[in-house]
């Protein structure tokens, strides 16, 4: 009596298709995971930084010049206080909440040096910024100069 069923071959062929499509979804997760999920423009970067540091909605006063890699602000409409600085580690440009539980917002990304360059009692900060791509970028901001809270 003759049984049915597969062939030696049939078997081999089955399990090379079966292997193949393994291979294929782990070199699909791969490439997933390399891929940069979101492209950066340093130019767009950089203006909307700009816009951001001159906005209305923040209304940020210089209090002092902290170092030419960060700068002192406050927000008057948050009333706190923020410094924003490059963490050369993560090439990112953070604001950070100097008060305790304000934490920290990226501001520039892919960046290899920042300078913000200000001078006591001036209301200008010029800020230079120089991205891993090579793009250099200069501006200058007109902050109001922090007096006090409520003056």
């Amino acid at each position: 009596m003759k049984r049915q069923g597969f062939t030696i071959v049939e078997c081999i062929v089955a399990l090379l298709i079966t292997a193949m499509i393994a291979v294929l979804i782990q070199l699909t997760f791969k490439v997933y995971e390399k891929v940069d999920q979101q492209p950066y423009d340093d130019n767009a970067q950089w203006y909307i930084f700009l816009q951001e540091m001159e906005s209305s909605n923040n209304q940020y006063e210089i209090k002092n010049n902290g170092t030419k890699q960060s700068i002192n602000v406050f927000s008057r409409t948050r009333q706190k206080n923020y410094s924003i600085g490059h963490n050369p580690y993560k090439s990112t440009v953070y604001m950070y909440g100097t008060e305790a539980g304000t934490g920290y917002l990226p501001l520039l990304q892919h960046v290899k040096t920042f300078q913000a360059v200000h001078s006591n009692q001036s209301p200008k900060v010029e800020f230079e910024v120089e991205f891993m791509s090579g793009e250099k970028h200069s501006g200058r901001v007109n902050f109001p100069i922090y007096e006090g809270p409520g003056e």
